[in-house]
């Protein structure tokens, strides 16, 4: 993520203070934690999928039935060229 241990750990302590995540130890090896999304986590999470697909929804409704088509076509476009990347 590009940002130091201690900025991470600062930001896992107050996502689990909030109740979104917890830690869970590592069973193979003992240094290492493992973050898991708690029950907050899981609903902020739909929560904010639901709002980006009501986004989504709202944004390509302003198009044209052939401008979501070209767009489609477009994203896949841009999608092929990443991956040949």
């Amino acid at each position: 993520m590009g940002i130091a241990a201690p900025t991470a750990t600062g930001i896992v302590d107050r996502l689990e203070r909030d109740g979104y995540v917890r830690r869970i130890p590592d069973e193979q090896d003992r240094r290492a934690v493992n973050i898991s999304l708690a029950e907050n986590g899981i609903e902020f999470l739909k929560d904010m999928r639901r709002k980006k697909y009501e986004r989504t929804c709202r944004i390509l409704n302003v198009l044209t039935p052939e401008d979501r088509e070209n767009y489609v076509r477009i994203l896949k476009k841009l999608l092929e060229g990443v991956e040949n990347v």
